[in-house]
């Protein structure tokens, strides 16, 4: 019996990485549901910011990624109507859209089969955090025509929502209302790739670390001048690519003015599949983000046995002593206090924190409820659509 065909479409998957989560969700979700459902993705050529497409990638053909089938579009004014054509033309059980402000690979394909007077009830949208107050806040005109258009249109009728956390769900019935056919399933966290010979600590310095696009929602800015507060040696490392390059500057400024305790390296991009090496190389991941509908960094650290601190605007609220801290944006002063208690840890009592942190992300590994409650969500999907076109 052939596997569902799940035709998925994102504007960024690999080689590309600085889009971030939404890859990294993506490609776990196909390595722990491919042996069940048929994934194939349209995507773009290029990487986010990028102007030139992939190196060996040909747009118009379809490839083999990791086990799945990836089409690549060509990046240009013709983009929306290449994907329509591709999508009509590929074989599909159910529509997986990703993100939500996409003109190309959601908005333009909702108004498409509401145009031609589709069935929606295989489609899912997944919004990946975007209806967080933080993240509409950001570009809000733009995204509150968006959303005019949408309901102008009654594109968000008759299609299920994929919330990643029960605090998505609410934002997603906020915005789109609260008859909303939305589903929990909880972005699924990739595997450990470390292990505690990675780690280089006993420097006498805290090693920390910040891993994420450098753009106002993920809040760098309230790291330095977090860091700007605190007493002991701190060697502060940020990896990601520089989105916004005015919020950069103003980093910088921060930095130009850090207390002589305090160094900071902007250290560039890191691949995909080198971020959990470099997170097992440092004591803290420090992510203060003004708001995460997951927040894959943060489960790659602990996987990595390194320990986090973290902002409450994601799905994460709560961790066992020593695996990692949870803080409100308006308590600077503490996320500087827990900072310099952990760097006046001895080298024995790091390795017991990173022997804790290993110890809850394995666990956190073997929850299967994760995993089924992604598989209901296509399943759901399959179901909805065969009881219609049976007329049931």
């Amino acid at each position: 019996m052939s596997k569902p065909v799940v035709l998925v479409l994102n504007r960024y998957y690999l080689p590309g990485f600085k889009a971030g989560g939404p890859i990294t969700s993506l490609r776990n979700l196909f390595n722990l549901l491919g042996s069940e459902f048929n994934f194939k993705l349209i995507t773009f050529d290029r990487d986010l910011g990028d102007n030139k497409p992939y190196k060996g990638i040909q747009t118009g053909s379809w490839y083999e990624i990791e086990k799945i089938n990836v089409y690549y579009i060509k990046k240009n004014f013709l983009s929306i109507f290449r994907i329509a054509s591709v999508t009509s033309s590929t074989r599909y059980d159910v529509l997986y859209l990703n993100g939500f402000f996409s003109f190309e690979t959601t908005l333009f394909p909702l108004f498409l089969s509401k145009l031609m007077c589709k069935d929606r009830s295989n489609i899912i949208i997944a919004p990946r955090g975007v209806f967080s107050p933080a993240a509409l806040s950001l570009k809000s005109k733009k995204k509150h025509l968006a959303l005019a258009f949408c309901k102008m249109f009654r594109l968000h009728k008759g299609i299920i929502w994929q919330a990643s956390s029960e605090f998505e769900e609410r934002d997603i019935r906020r915005v789109i209302g609260q008859s909303a056919e939305v589903h929990v399933a909880v972005d699924l966290p990739g595997s450990s790739t470390v292990s505690t010979a990675d780690y280089l600590g006993g420097s006498g310095i805290l090693n920390i670390v910040f891993v994420a696009r450098v753009a106002p929602i993920k809040n760098l800015e309230f790291v330095l001048q977090t860091l700007a507060f605190c007493k002991e040696n701190i060697s502060f490392k940020i990896y990601g690519p520089i989105e916004d390059r005015e919020y950069w500057k103003h980093c910088e400024k921060l930095i130009i003015v850090m207390p002589d305790n305090i160094s900071v390296k902007y250290c560039g991009i890191v691949p995909p599949l080198e971020v959990q090496g470099v997170l097992a190389q440092n004591d803290l991941m420090f992510l203060p983000t003004k708001g995460e509908n997951f927040g894959h960094v943060i489960a790659e650290s602990l996987c990595a046995g390194t320990p986090v601190l973290i902002s409450d605007t994601t799905p994460w609220k709560s961790f066992p002593t020593d695996v990692g801290m949870v803080l409100p944006l308006d308590s600077q002063l503490e996320y500087a206090k827990h900072i310099d208690q952990l760097a006046g840890y001895s080298t024995d009592q790091m390795a017991m924190v990173r022997k804790s942190v290993l110890s809850f992300a394995n666990a956190m590994l073997q929850n299967s409820e994760d995993k089924k409650a992604n598989r209901f969500l296509f399943n759901f999907a399959l179901q909805r659509r065969s009881r219609i076109v049976n007329g049931n």
